[in-house]
């Protein structure tokens, strides 16, 4: 295969991923901002790594394509062009972190989840990540770098350390908040099948009225919608970050090679390539995740081109999914509360 045939395929593949990801995570973004009721905590974070998807199908993907023909021949203007990739990558890391704390937030602590989680201080987590994986996606500028000033051809690894990259990009920046998601997803997952014991254990055979096996049936029916709406939003950015580590590790994998083992390993070109474009490829999976996932957000995105739903698929149907934190969870209070005031009426008409 020549040069010039792997440089077509390349740019060619950096142009449909900017392309898919800039239109479909353009798509998910509008169909947020569009819908009233889509507007909650969880989606500002999805939102979020939209907006992130879409810097990378914009900026990222033809800059790549921009350094693989040498350019800029800058030293700083290359280490920027660079360092954009990373910074994106970042703001994305962080974002699905944030998004693991709020769920944490919402099944750990219900009751508390609306006075501590706004939209307000959603949105302004979200000016925090992107500050945070701005500032750390730009450290080669400050001056970590490879110092090569007389730069003839602008290429990743000629203006961007190694060691910089291994040590804290991956092992620091990615490895630690993907162990800090996996510890709060796993706990999430035993939290819900904890209280779907609770839920589905057998009750004391007690004397209760009609209204009574009426009212305890419909709190527990609601209480059961609420656990399997969180369960199916925590897997859903389950398979995001699964996802994410499935595009990312390659290329990762490529960068502690060369810093390890650059004189006794072989490295193929082409496979360098491809694992660079799986890594910018991500940010085009992600809009196909969300409304196949998320039932709201595809009802939006049906509604906003124009599709006629049919009467059971109703646009003032109940929005479930990540919304149902907004819409349920006062009412999860109310019924958990009335709950236990029945309890506590029938234990002290039983004592008297």
């Amino acid at each position: 295969m020549t040069l010039d045939t792997v440089s077509i395929l390349y740019i060619s593949a950096e142009a449909v991923v900017g392309l898919t990801s800039t239109v479909g995570n353009a798509i998910v973004l509008a169909a947020i901002l569009r819908t009233r009721r889509l507007h909650t905590v969880t989606n500002v974070f999805i939102g979020g790594l939209a907006v992130a998807d879409i810097a990378v199908g914009l900026a990222v993907a033809p800059l790549a394509a921009l350094s693989f023909t040498g350019r800029p021949r800058n030293f700083y203007g290359c280490i920027l062009v660079n360092s954009l990739i990373l910074v994106f990558t970042n703001v994305s890391i962080f974002m699905l972190l944030a998004i693991a704390v709020e769920r944490f937030i919402a099944i750990k602590k219900p009751f508390m989840y609306q006075r501590m989680l706004t939209l307000r201080r959603a949105i302004m987590i979200n000016v925090a990540v992107w500050l945070l994986g701005t500032a750390l996606g730009l450290v080669p500028l400050y001056g970590w770098n490879t110092g090569n000033y007389n730069i003839k051809r602008c290429t990743f690894l000629y203006v961007i350390s190694l060691d910089y990259l291994v040590y804290f990009q991956f092992f620091g920046v990615t490895m630690v908040p993907f162990s800090l998601m996996l510890g709060i997803y796993g706990y999430i997952f035993i939290i819900i099948r904890r209280h779907s014991r609770q839920t589905h254990a057998p009750h004391k055979s007690i004397r209760h009225s009609v209204e009574d096996v009426n009212w305890q049936k419909a709190s527990e029916t609601t209480i059961n919608h609420i656990l399997n709406n969180d369960v199916r939003v925590a897997k859903m950015f389950v398979l995001l970050i699964t996802l994410f580590c499935l595009f990312w590790l390659p290329i990762h994998i490529f960068n502690c090679l060369l810093y390890f083992c650059s004189k006794e390993c072989k490295f193929n070109h082409e496979a360098l390539l491809v694992a660079i474009v799986m890594s910018h490829a991500n940010s085009s999976i992600n809009p196909f995740i969300y409304p196949t996932s998320n039932s709201s957000i595809k009802k939006a995105i049906k509604v906003m081109f124009g599709c006629n739903l049919s009467a059971g698929q109703s646009c003032n149907c109940v929005i479930t999914d990540s919304n149902h934190t907004t819409i349920h969870r006062s009412s999860m209070r109310s019924t958990l509360g009335a709950v236990h005031i029945h309890k506590l009426s029938h234990d002290s008409h039983r004592d008297s």
